[in-house]
């Protein structure tokens, strides 16, 4: 806040106190003229403090440095950015320009072509991208997501491939796809990280996994037996094959991926919640005490004899 005073020998004069600032000028004729040169250098100040967005800069250019920057080592989130950075009507907008009607078109448009859960973690990313930004580069003035309502959750998925589909899938599929399921059913590993794994005795090392840390997975007999030889099946056909052998056999909305749950489903029969973490690479454990540790109370009631 500027305060204003004035002299017979010097005219108007302002002077200007803030985070430890000081400026004060005089000279001028008529205090509105004092006024307009005071909240220029306030303006100046605020600059300062909150850094000015630079001329020229885009969306794009904000999500390639948070990518190169900030989670270059985390591959789910690089492929997420890089997708994002190729969305031209997100990606070419100026950030001098940007404001809380881009992202609410940007999720309006999203919505129509992917689920809400895929959009809340699109959403997730580019906001701390954004805060980022208008933290440590001042790149922005504010954060366009604050003011946008997140798209509402849907249910959970849940499907999970019940003992029988387990059998009935295994019968089916060619000696390449066989390999996968058992080891997708075994140890709760994602398909790319079954393709990625280095076998060392009983356990699949990942040096990298989708949240950028390394794991280690304990294989079962039968996962190890499923490695034996390598695996023959390509991970590209792994899609097209799955949808051949759900028309096959009759079984319906089950995906492979659904088998890393289906995993984590039987294994929390056997395993303590810590070390099933350990091995399926949940961070959150209450997801997996909400989603996989629900015993019948029947149940429960027969371990208190």
């Amino acid at each position: 806040m500027a305060y204003f005073s004035r002299s017979k020998k010097y005219g108007w004069r302002y002077q200007i106190e803030r985070r430890g600032i000081r400026i004060s000028k005089s000279g001028f004729p008529t205090k509105n003229e004092a006024e307009i040169d005071a909240a220029r250098k306030e303006a100046e100040i605020l600059d300062g403090e909150r850094g000015v967005i630079p001329a020229g800069k885009t969306v794009g250019d904000l999500l390639a440095r948070y990518r190169e920057d900030k989670v270059a080592h985390k591959d789910g989130e690089c492929r997420l950015l890089l997708n994002m950075e190729a969305d031209d009507k997100l990606a070419s907008i100026p950030l001098r320009v940007l404001g809380p009607q881009h992202v609410s078109a940007w999720q309006d448009r999203r919505l129509k072509c992917v689920q809400s859960a895929t959009v809340r973690r699109e959403r997730n990313t580019m906001r701390r991208a954004f805060e980022i930004a208008r933290k440590e580069w001042k790149w922005l003035r504010s954060n366009p997501f604050m003011d946008v309502e997140r798209p509402k959750d849907n249910a959970p998925r849940k499907r999970k491939a019940s003992f029988e589909e387990s059998a009935i899938l295994l019968a089916a599929a060619s000696p390449g796809f066989q390999q996968l399921i058992t080891i997708a059913e075994e140890t709760g590993m994602r398909l790319s990280e079954i393709y990625r794994a280095e076998i060392n005795g009983t356990v699949a090392h990942l040096s990298k996994t989708k949240n950028g840390d390394a794991r280690d997975v304990p294989l079962s007999t039968r996962a190890l037996k499923a490695y034996e030889g390598g695996l023959i099946m390509s991970k590209s056909s792994v899609s097209s094959a799955m949808r051949n052998l759900r028309q096959k056999t009759g079984i319906e909305g089950l995906r492979f991926h659904d088998l890393r749950r289906t995993a984590a489903s039987r294994l929390a029969k056997k395993l303590h919640v810590m070390d099933l973490a350990k091995m399926t690479g949940h961070k959150d454990v209450k997801m997996l005490l909400n989603v996989y540790y629900q015993n019948e109370p029947s149940e429960i009631a027969k371990l208190l004899d």
